[in-house]
């Protein structure tokens, strides 16, 4: 979701029988306008005018016309992770998770490198990018976070240098009092701020807790819903307390539960015997659940939640976050050791399926151009 430069309209991602698209409604009321052409639209953001949406779809930068309706396209981009309109008719965007920050214009064209993420020193990717007030038109400096772990960053515009300003805040965002809010688990649940001064550059006071029921999305580097405008306004999803059941379901339909958690339960597999049980949380971790005993574990953090059992029961194909490096690793369940790398090569790698012999394995590549390959 996005609010308007004067906090009088949202953009926003919503689901209808049609499917996901944009939506506008103004604050002032409760009517709400669907945007044709936004199918599967997310991350939304305004021109600087408040004219245009910016979003991203079907491995495009994209924008629309609040009052036309029109939908143009700016430029390719696998999986976007953020973008920033610049008053100086530039947009600053992330393409996919470890291809780092772009520059293009609002009329598109070749976009132009700015940041490369250098995995395990500068984190894997650079995502959630936003102009600072100041300096020449359009901002001089960018805001920017860096995932999985190493804090917020500036980028200069002007030099192309950028320099780490925290370590510990993730998903932050600069707000109009001259703040930066973000989620900080060392702190605690729910959303902080912190003074910051954004010719110096740096976080110049204490940290305090301005809402403790922010709803926080934790694999994308901690990014807190919430979208703040520059006259002060602040929509957020607050946090639900969610009780997930795994439950088994016969040909009839009936259900027979046999976990509930807190949290959400994602992409459960059934292991060859049918005796475990693998799956994600929000937090990016994969849990291993032994039916029969009903206890749970933790077995690897840092994942997108895609882990495939081998035929043998025994090894897991996972992609994860692991010494240094974002990649597809092999995880033996019996064994208490570091998971394998099974493939050395840039970009990011996601386990499909594997052979019924156990020795294939079928797996996507996120390339920031041409998208899951």
């Amino acid at each position: 979701m996005a609010l308007s430069p004067d906090g009088s309209l949202l953009a926003y991602v919503a689901e209808d029988d049609e499917g996901s698209a944009l939506f506008l409604r103004t604050l002032a009321s409760f009517e709400t306008r669907k945007l044709p052409g936004t199918e599967g639209a997310d991350v939304p953001f305004f021109s600087p005018d408040g004219e245009w949406v910016g979003f991203f779809a079907a491995g495009r930068l994209k924008k629309v016309s609040v009052a036309r309706g029109s939908v143009l396209t700016i430029a390719r981009a696998t999986e976007g992770l953020g973008a920033s309109w610049g008053s100086d008719g530039t947009i600053i965007f992330c393409p996919s998770p470890n291809a780092g920050l772009f520059l293009v214009s609002e009329e598109g064209g070749t976009p132009e490198q700015l940041t490369t993420p250098n995995v395990g020193e500068d984190g894997f990717a650079h995502v959630w990018p936003q102009h600072l007030p100041g300096g020449r038109a359009g901002g001089q400096a960018v805001l920017f976070n860096i995932w999985p772990e190493n804090g917020v960053a500036v980028l200069d515009l002007e030099t192309r240098d950028w320099n780490i300003v925290a370590t510990s805040p993730k998903g932050a965002s600069y707000v109009s009092t001259g703040h930066l809010v973000f989620f900080d688990d060392q702190l605690g649940t729910g959303l902080f701020a912190a003074p910051f001064d954004s010719e110096l550059r740096a976080i110049t006071g204490p940290t305090v807790q301005v809402l403790s029921d922010v709803q926080v999305y934790r694999l994308e580097s901690a990014r807190p819903y919430i979208t703040v405008s520059p006259d002060g306004t602040a929509v957020y999803i607050a946090q639900a307390s969610e009780v997930s059941t795994l439950s088994w379901m016969d040909r009839s339909g009936a259900l027979t539960p046999i976990l509930k958690q807190e949290g959400s339960i994602a992409n459960p597999r059934l292991s060859p015997n049918g005796e475990q049980v693998v799956f994600g949380d929000e937090q990016g971790n994969i849990k291993l659940l032994h039916i029969d005993r009903g206890t749970v574990a933790v077995i690897q953090s840092r994942s997108a939640n895609s882990a495939k059992w081998h035929p043998d029961g025994d090894r897991l194909a996972v992609d994860s976050f692991h010494a240094g490096s974002w990649g597809m690793f092999e995880l033996v369940i019996s064994a208490r050791r570091e998971p394998a790398l099974l493939v050395d090569r840039p970009y990011s790698q996601v386990p499909t399926s594997w052979s019924s012999d156990g020795k294939f394995l079928a797996f996507q590549e996120i390339h920031p151009m041409t998208g899951a390959d």
